[in-house]
């Protein structure tokens, strides 16, 4: 995919890396890039409401293709801050599996993940993660795409149907599927 930064630069997340465009050698430079191919990531840009920064969603591109968690990278350093689950820290994003990066007009950064929904809190650098349970096991439902209306709330797409998250009560409402689907 493809991303512009403030300064009109153009970043390219791809099966190998991040590129960015550059204009004076008519070229792609390499982020991230692996020049052994066991080694490559496919990474996904989304571009930040902070001047510098973007976020990075990412996924090993070979098999067994494991979440890489997501990624703030700050072009002006060319520096990039990971974050990853900890299994036992309930503050860490919900999931490695990141689907979907979408930032709401009040700047939050919010994440949908195979295991829920995350929230990025920007002053402890850290999550408040969100999950629907299914009814009929009780598992986390996975998150997959995710917008905002214009009301800052949240719909995602899920394994289930279409999730509707409230972003001022924290609540979900699921819309199945199938009508007569009992998850």
């Amino acid at each position: 995919n493809f991303i512009e930064d403030e300064k009109a630069g153009m970043w390219v997340g791809s099966s190998n890396g991040i590129y960015q465009y550059n204009e004076k050698t008519d070229h792609f430079d390499p982020h991230l890039a692996a020049t052994d191919s066991a080694k490559q990531n496919t990474y996904y840009l989304t571009s930040s409401a902070e001047p510098g920064l973007f976020w990075i969603s990412g996924r090993q591109t070979n098999p067994p293709n494991k979440g890489l968690g997501l990624s703030k990278y700050d072009t002006r350093t060319n520096t990039v801050t990971e974050f990853r689950n900890q299994t036992n820290d309930s503050s860490s994003i919900a999931s490695d599996n990141t689907r979907w990066i979408r930032s709401d007009s009040l700047r939050r950064l919010w994440i949908a993940t195979d295991k829920g929904l995350s929230l990025f809190v920007p002053e402890k650098n850290n999550f408040i993660n969100y999950q629907l349970k299914d009814k009929s096991d009780g598992r986390n439902i996975g998150m997959v795409e995710l917008q905002t209306d214009l009301n800052n709330n949240l719909w995602l797409t899920s394994q289930r149907g279409l999730v509707f998250f409230n972003s001022l009560t924290k609540s979900f409402t699921l819309y199945p599927a199938h009508e007569k689907d009992p998850h």
